[in-house]
């Protein structure tokens, strides 16, 4: 019978006779080494980025509404003064926001920023890669916020740091090294979480049924 790439239960077969489903795709994606989609990473974070932006103008919008409400007495300049605010708060918000957003999405989200769902990409934690018998690949909250302190790292460095996702040799970010984990397609996820899922099954064999069939 031939069996190349798939995997076939030895009890079903010998039982039943019937055929059995196998692992979609195996020929299509490594298990060991996920591509690194650099494109599709920073598109995402492109994406990601305006998202920031957009929340930033929805803060701004509502605080100078707010101000323009309640602080009807004082005059117009004064008002625009308080809504103008200091650089340094402006940019206060806005790192506030930019890490909230990463360190938030990512956790609540399981690895998928807003970016990262359009783009079809998800953060894993690295141990689903290297330990075969590990089957969650969900990152944690401690992992979630190095993964924002990275991006934050990243930010301050007006972007230099990103260059460590062309330096490295499997492509991962500052983010990732920080925080264990590392970003992955979601066909390359779907195809190794099926894949152990057919790993750990157990193989039971009835003895009776291997005699019955050496007699046939």
């Amino acid at each position: 019978m031939e069996n190349t790439n798939k995997i076939i239960y030895l009890a079903d077969y010998i039982q039943n006779q019937t055929s059995i489903q196998t692992l979609k795709n195996r020929s299509a994606l490594s298990l060991k080494k996920p591509q690194s989609h650099l494109l599709r990473k920073f598109t995402a974070l492109a994406l990601d980025f305006a998202a920031i932006l957009l929340i930033k103008m929805s803060v701004d919008i509502a605080y100078a509404v707010f101000v323009n409400n309640f602080f009807l007495p004082v005059n117009f300049s004064h008002r625009a003064e308080i809504i103008n605010g200091h650089q340094l708060i402006h940019l206060s918000v806005f790192t506030l926001i930019y890490f909230t957003y990463f360190f938030y999405t990512a956790y609540i989200f399981d690895g998928k920023t807003l970016g990262k769902m359009t783009m079809r990409l998800t953060v894993i934690d690295q141990s689903f890669l290297m330990n075969r018998h590990n089957k969650n690949y969900k990152i944690s909250l401690a992992q979630a916020f190095k993964r924002a302190m990275g991006y934050l790292f990243c930010y301050f460095s007006f972007g230099t740091f990103f260059i460590f996702n062309f330096a490295s040799e499997d492509h991962r970010g500052l983010a990732d090294y920080l925080s264990s984990s590392r970003t992955v397609s979601d066909e390359w996820l779907n195809y190794a979480i099926e894949s152990k899922e057919y790993d750990h099954q157990q193989l039971s064999i009835d003895i009776s049924s291997l005699k019955k069939l050496a007699a046939a």
